[in-house]
Formats: C-alpha cells, sequence, structure tokens
C-alpha cells in the first residue's frame, strides 16, 4: 500500500503533468487564433491578370499570403496559347526592371532573355512614296544605343568597359510573352497559394455587410455561345488591376462617384494643329513573321531585331512594326494609328478590312494575312490615342456604423487607376511601379490594410498626376516617329535644354528634356515633373528678356539711336 507521502507526491506529480497538457492546449489555440485572425490567411481576389495583376499576386504570396485568386477575362487558349500571341509589344526600362527583379531575381533574367535588347537602336522608316531610309545602326554591330542624362546618345560596342552614366537597357518584349512568363512562374513558385481562374469577366462588387463581413465580386462566365454562368467570389480585399477600361474603376464610380473621379491634367493644347489629329485611335495586328516590306527600291527583308515606322501622310496612317528578337519565337505586331472616322477603324468585314490595309500601305502589298487575325483586328475596337487621366482616389473600404468592423477593402492599381497614351513606353513601368509602392506601404503598415491603402493612394496619386501631365504637356513622347510627330518648338524645346543642360556651368538650374529624366529610375514622376516645370520657367524668362530686348533693340534702331539731349544754361555762376 501507498503511504500518505507516496500518495501526495503521485497527486502532485500527476496535477503538474495536467497543468502542462491544458497549458500547451490553450498555447496551441491561442496559436490556432492567432493564424486564423491573420490578415496573410485572408482571401484576396485580384481582377485582371495582365502584367499588374499578375506582379501583385507575385507580391502577395511571397509575403506570405495563403489564399489569392486571380480573375482574367480571356479564356484559357487565348490566355496561354503561344500560337495565337496578342497584337501588343511593351517596353520596359529601368523602372519595370526594378521591379521584377525585386520580386524574383531569376523571373528577371527570363524576362531579359525573351526581350529584344534596345530596339530603338536599329530603326528603319518607310514613307509613302516606298522609300526605306535606315535611322541607326544596325543592332548587330552596336550592342546597345544609350540616352545619357545629359542626352548624349552613347553607342556601346561588343568589348567595351560600362560606363557608370549608361541608364539600364530598355526591353522590348510582347506582351503574350511577358504574361505567360509571369504565370509561370507565380503557378511554380507559389502552387498551393494561387488560383488562376480565365474566361470570367467582372460584373459587380458588392460591398460586404454585417452577416457577409466580405466584398463580393460577381462574375460571368461563357458556356458556349450565348449560354452565360454567373458566380460570386467573397474577399476580404479585392484589387482591380483589370486595365484601362477597368470594370472594377467603373463599379466603384458607381457606388461613390464624388471619391472616384477621373481628373484630367489642366493643360493648354498646343496652337495650330489639325482638330482632327487631336483625336486618333490605335488598333494592332500581328504580321507574318517574314515580312518583306516591297520599295520602290526593292525589296526591304526585317532583320529579327528591327522594328519599321510606316506612314501615309494622305490617308494619315501610321504603323510601327515591332519584331521578336530570335528566329525561335517570332512575332511581329504593328500599332495602327488613324482618325476615328477612318475606313480601317470603322470596318467590320475581314475582307474590307484586308483591303483597307493594302490601300492605306502600299509598300505590304503581297503580304499574306492571317485570316484569323484580320477577323481579330476587325472585331477589335479602337482605343483612342489621346486621353490622359487619372483617378482621384485608389481604394475604398466599407465598415459597420455601429460595430466599426472592417466589412472588406478594394483597391485599384496599374492602369485602372490612369490613362495614358496607347503608345506610351511607361504605361507598364508606372503600372510595376504601383507593385513596388504596394509592397513598401504593406512593410511599414505590418499588413495592415486599414493603414497600407490609404499610404498608397495619397503616394500614387501624387505621382500619376505628374506623369499624366508630362504626357499631356509632350504628346510626341511615347515615340519619336509617332503619329503626332513633333512641332518645331518642341524640337527646338528638346534641342536648347539638352545643349543647355551640357554646357551651362549652373547645369543643376537647366536639367535635361523630359524623355532623359523619364529614363532614371532614381526620380519620381513628381521630381522629373518639377525639374521639367523649373526648367520650362527658367527658359521662358530668358524668352521674355529676349523678347524684351529685341524689341528694345528694334525701337532704337527705329528712332535712329538715342537723341542728344541739349541742356540750356540760363543761371549764373556761383
Amino acid at each position: 500500500m501507498l503511504t500518505h507521502s507516496q500518495a501526495a507526491r503521485m497527486t502532485k506529480g500527476t496535477s503538474f503533468f495536467v497543468y502542462l497538457h491544458v497549458s500547451a492546449s490553450a498555447m496551441v489555440w491561442l496559436l490556432l487564433a492567432a493564424a486564423a485572425a491573420s490578415p496573410l490567411r485572408e482571401p484576396v481576389l485580384i481582377v485582371g491578370g495582365g502584367p499588374a495583376g499578375l506582379s501583385t499576386a507575385i507580391l502577395l504570396a511571397k509575403r506570405g499570403y495563403s489564399d489569392i485568386t486571380v480573375v482574367e477575362k480571356s479564356p484559357w487558349r487565348e490566355y496561354f496559347a503561344a500560337s495565337d500571341p496578342s497584337s501588343h509589344t511593351v517596353s520596359l526600362t529601368e523602372r519595370g526592371q526594378l521591379v521584377l527583379r525585386t520580386l524574383d531575381w531569376d523571373l528577371a533574367e527570363a524576362v531579359r532573355a525573351h526581350s529584344l535588347i534596345n530596339a530603338m537602336s536599329n530603326v528603319t522608316h518607310v514613307g509613302a512614296d516606298g522609300l526605306c531610309e535606315q535611322i541607326a545602326e544596325k543592332a548587330a554591330m552596336v550592342d546597345s544605343v544609350a540616352l545619357l542624362s545629359s542626352g548624349k546618345l552613347e553607342k556601346r560596342h561588343r568589348g567595351s568597359s560600362s560606363s557608370k552614366e549608361l541608364p539600364k537597357e530598355a526591353w522590348q518584349i510582347p506582351r503574350h510573352t511577358l504574361v505567360r512568363l509571369l504565370s509561370r512562374h507565380l503557378m511554380r513558385s507559389y502552387p498551393g497559394q494561387v488560383r488562376l481562374l480565365t474566361g470570367r469577366e467582372v460584373v459587380d462588387v458588392v460591398p460586404g455587410t454585417a452577416s457577409e463581413p466580405h466584398v463580393g465580386v460577381l462574375m460571368r462566365q461563357r458556356r458556349g455561345r450565348s449560354v452565360y454562368r454567373e458566380s460570386t467570389c467573397k474577399a476580404h480585399l479585392v484589387i482591380g488591376a483589370d486595365g484601362r477600361k477597368s470594370q472594377v474603376s467603373q463599379v466603384l464610380a458607381k457606388l461613390n462617384p464624388e471619391r472616384f473621379s477621373k481628373i484630367r491634367p489642366t493643360l493648354a493644347r498646343p496652337a495650330g494643329r489639325n482638330p482632327s489629329e487631336d483625336t486618333p485611335v490605335c488598333k494592332t495586328i500581328s504580321l507574318p513573321a517574314e515580312l518583306d516590306l516591297q520599295t520602290a527600291a526593292g525589296p526591304q527583308r526585317l532583320a529579327a531585331d528591327t522594328f519599321a515606322t510606316l506612314q501615309s501622310p494622305e490617308e494619315r496612317v501610321h504603323a510601327v512594326i515591332y519584331a521578336a528578337p530570335r528566329a525561335g519565337a517570332r512575332h511581329r505586331s504593328a500599332v495602327i494609328v488613324a482618325p476615328a472616322e477612318h475606313r480601317l477603324m470603322e470596318e467590320r468585314d475581314p475582307r474590307r478590312v484586308a483591303d483597307a490595309l493594302a490601300d492605306a500601305f502600299p509598300q505590304l502589298r503581297g503580304v499574306v494575312w492571317s485570316a484569323r487575325e484580320v477577323v481579330r483586328y476587325a472585331r477589335r475596337r479602337a482605343v483612342d490615342v489621346d486621353g490622359c487621366h487619372y483617378m482621384s482616389h485608389c481604394w475604398c473600404s466599407w465598415r459597420g456604423k455601429e460595430s466599426g468592423d472592417s466589412r472588406g477593402y478594394v483597391a485599384i492599381l496599374g492602369e485602372a487607376t490612369r490613362g495614358l497614351h496607347y503608345l506610351s513606353t511607361h504605361g507598364l513601368d508606372a503600372a510595376l511601379e504601383d507593385v513596388l509602392y504596394l509592397d513598401a506601404v504593406l512593410q511599414a503598415s505590418n499588413h495592415s490594410l486599414s493603414r497600407a491603402l490609404p499610404a498608397f493612394s495619397k503616394a500614387r496619386v501624387r505621382q500619376m498626376r505628374a506623369l499624366t501631365s508630362l504626357a499631356a504637356m509632350h504628346p510626341h513622347l511615347p515615340f519619336p516617329l509617332g503619329p503626332t510627330q513633333p512641332s518645331l518648338v518642341s524640337a527646338v524645346d528638346f534641342a536648347v535644354r539638352w545643349h543647355l543642360s551640357r554646357w551651362m556651368p549652373f547645369s543643376s538650374l537647366i536639367h535635361p528634356p523630359v524623355p532623359c529624366l523619364l529614363a532614371r529610375a532614381d526620380l519620381t514622376y513628381e521630381q522629373v515633373w518639377r525639374r521639367a516645370c523649373r526648367t520650362s520657367g527658367l527658359l521662358g524668362f530668358a524668352a521674355w528678356m529676349a523678347e524684351f530686348s529685341l524689341a528694345v533693340g528694334v525701337l532704337w534702331l527705329a528712332t535712329g539711336g538715342v537723341p542728344a539731349v541739349e541742356v540750356e544754361w540760363t543761371g549764373e555762376r556761383g
């Protein structure tokens, strides 16, 4: 039998083990409750499977978000099929490359491997008469042609030492290829955290309620030709990255029109322009990889690393033809710009579209157009080139009036927050910079959306105001050979800023032209805008002083010089 002391010791030991078991169970329960309440476990829905949406998904998955859904409007085959690429080529400058390297270094290197480096180094301009003019040296002879911050054009030959002044190279890549690389990296690196739904179009966004504290997104999926299936997806955070014609932005503008409004920069239009030139529109079309330009000087075969500019002034039609960097992944796309009432923009019959293309570009006669691509071109809606605007806010939330509990958040980024020129080379860079800003505010707020999203909106609206103002003030920025050719005043302004910034002793007061400033990733768009305005003010004051001096000189010559003043002394001395 157990003695009293032995029984007491056994009871005390049993109580200790029971206490440990209860404490461990309570600790596990608290950890599970904390994990369940963590914002990283809340469902996130990203509308738009483009570069901005996929980059946002990669960022959130990298930060530990475990329930991410990406919704894309395009069907599965059209979204992933390499044989049916999207007719659009994008440019990644140092700004966009920095974002890709922040997401993943190997991802950035894969994008670079599929890109055409500095396509502007080999430009062929084809006039309406069919004659070709080589704008720059072939890329086979020069590794890259870089525009320095001072405005100087410097060529880096093979084997030459790199200069610290040289900005990073620009990458030209088909949009479809970029999307494919981003989606493949997303699904392979974060298989259990992200799912991708294609063929679903967002119809409406429903605010959360007390019984359902999540934002509802109503989606429509096509089943057959005229049959649609509707479904609703719930999420704590909805991110609208669905592009220029964002459905999420439109729904938010209807729910709260005072908060979500489009703001256009108030800048004077250049005088003396044709009114019809103020509203050009454009469409894109894929071209055969073996494209020959039949010119008056004979057939001109484009190299694999060339992009050409074609113009027909009589019809006021302009096209930019891109080429892919490799023979194994050849892709050519033409961006055709014309007035809104032009036959190429209004025609819906594919056969007549092919005839209109042949009439507008006699250099392309004999080209075998893909019937499927011509049909796509006929169905595709034209996009305006001019309209520049930005949204007044980039986020909203819903909370209970009495309890104050969160009922979901909605944020927009990328082209959903602004509208730039369709041919702008800075649209993708700005969209990817949104992802970098979102990463910074999430880090600073420890993933508190109530603090992160207001900070994100305040910072990005300020930058987008500056970017849209720059795009409106310099309509020829997207392409030096673009649809709106720079006027004589713009060309003189560019040359003056270029040379003065290089040779003036106080060069900190006179800054280089805007394209040179935009190429620098260390400057924000707001800083570029301030420097451009400061230089414009100084140049304007100098021009006013020159005009005043000229007027005084003309007046002096008109009056025959300074008249002598005769003084008659009538008084007496001393």
